[in-house]
């Protein structure tokens, strides 16, 4: 699949399901502050006065290679995860699986800026037990570290 056949597919869901499918695929498994702090970096990016990664959560979540859940040409097992979700949301907007749900309430959180930003500004993350860290968080001290991911502001 294509980006621009990924962006047809999703275009009838809502920006605030894109931001949920994001925080499905990247971090599901979280504790809620986890979650939360992954939300708050898209938010973050979202927000950045040069636009750097997009005006929209739609288009800040899939920007190319940005989040790897999203990355068709990756092997990330999310891809098929988030797309078999976003396929059921587009079937029937009644979420029965109980981490989609607390995804999509914690996107409407973030979207309507009702939870507060708990990385310090942060505009990158990775999983903190990922050795060597990645090449473009050399140099740069963490933030905060929320659940298993570890945040920065590049």
């Amino acid at each position: 699949m294509t980006r621009d056949e990924l962006r047809a597919f999703l275009a009838p869901l809502p920006d605030e399901a894109i931001l949920g499918l994001t925080l499905y695929g990247e971090a599901r498994g979280e504790p809620i502050e986890g979650m939360v702090a992954v939300g708050c970096v898209i938010r973050n990016r979202m927000q950045d006065a040069k636009a750097r990664w997009g005006k929209t959560y739609r288009d800040v979540c899939l920007k190319r290679l940005q989040f790897s859940c999203w990355n068709p040409d990756d092997a990330d097992p999310n891809f098929q995860r988030v797309l078999k979700a976003a396929t059921g949301l587009m079937a029937s907007p009644v979420v029965t699986d109980p981490a989609l749900e607390q995804c999509s309430w914690t996107a409407i959180g973030i979207s309507r800026g009702a939870l507060a930003d708990n990385t310090k500004a942060a505009n990158h993350y990775h999983v903190g037990s990922m050795q060597p860290r990645p090449s473009w968080a050399q140099g740069f001290a963490p933030l905060a570290q929320r659940g298993a991911h570890v945040f920065y502001r590049l």
